[in-house]
């Protein structure tokens, strides 16, 4: 993640198990800025700032912004998170469990309801808010089956 650049992008792909399923999501993190103050306090930001996309296969879409405008379809966005700063990004606590989903029996509500609202330090409803009209997010119909993981790319 240090070695990001601006502009520049990381894939990671995440999962964890979900009863006797398993649930995958990719991550893609963004370098945007290499600002050394961030956020609406101007805090110091020593390694830039990011954006972060979750792209979900189902599970958590509760969590995203969803919209009933073609019935009986219900359509999903994915979750972007904007202006993190680079401190946050680069601690490794948050990356260990981030990266522990996959082993330790933890459902993506650890995800949704700890980690992301940590790394933009409010709710995540408060993050969703200001990238709702994001142009790079379209509206996708949620993954049906459980064996279909391509559905996140």
């Amino acid at each position: 993640v240090l070695e990001i650049t601006i502009g520049e992008f990381v894939i990671v792909p995440i999962s964890w198990k979900n009863g006797y399923s398993k649930h995958n999501v990719l991550l893609i993190l963004e370098k945007t800025a290499d600002d050394p103050k961030c956020g609406p306090d101007q805090v110091l930001n020593e390694h830039g700032t990011f954006r972060l996309v979750v792209i979900s296969t189902g599970f958590g879409n509760e969590y995203h912004v969803s919209s009933a405008e073609h019935h009986p379809k219900v359509k999903y966005k994915h979750v972007i998170l904007k202006d993190i700063p680079g401190k946050k990004m680069t601690d490794a606590s948050w990356w260990l469990f981030l990266l522990s989903l996959s082993v330790v029996r933890k459902s993506g509500e650890f995800l949704y309801d700890l980690l992301l609202p940590w790394l933009i330090s409010k709710p995540l409803e408060s993050g969703l808010q200001e990238t709702i009209d994001d142009e790079s997010s379209d509206w996708r119909t949620p993954q049906y089956t459980e064996s279909d993981y391509y559905k996140c790319l």
